[in-house]
């Protein structure tokens, strides 16, 4: 009964709180924080060529996305990035290691993100059954 009136007094306080309860969900709402981050810098991306292509049109100019040494665009690279960021280092595959490469490099904040998700998952991670 006690914590049902601190869960009701807690949501009166704090209209836009959310109750979590499970470590899926706690790590679920790193992850999705994470990948916000990811898509907001791919928004960015997008409008960035946008306004290039705009550009290149008002000049009479045909244009061409930059290609990166992996035959990705940024745009291309932000959207195959999303799930290795989900996995550790240890499970990517070659493919994978070389886009994180170029990923990171180019999105350093992305890094510093990752490299905080990671021990947090840890901490959750079940070692023993």
């Amino acid at each position: 009964m006690f914590g049902l009136i601190l869960s009701l007094d807690v949501h009166v306080t704090l209209l836009n709180s959310i109750a979590v309860f499970d470590r899926f969900f706690v790590v679920r709402l790193v992850d999705d924080s994470m990948q916000n981050i990811r898509t907001a810098l791919r928004w960015q991306e997008i409008d960035n060529e946008n306004s290039a292509v705009k550009e290149a049109k008002d000049r009479g100019l045909k244009y061409k996305s930059a290609v990166l040494s992996n035959g990705d665009t940024l745009k291309e690279l932000l959207v195959r990035c999303k799930y290795l960021l989900y996995k550790y280092e240890d499970d990517w595959t070659l493919n994978q290691k070389i886009r994180a490469e170029l990923f990171f490099t180019k999105y350093p904040q992305l890094r510093v993100v990752y490299n905080l998700c990671i021990p947090f998952r840890n901490i959750y991670k079940c070692l023993d059954k």
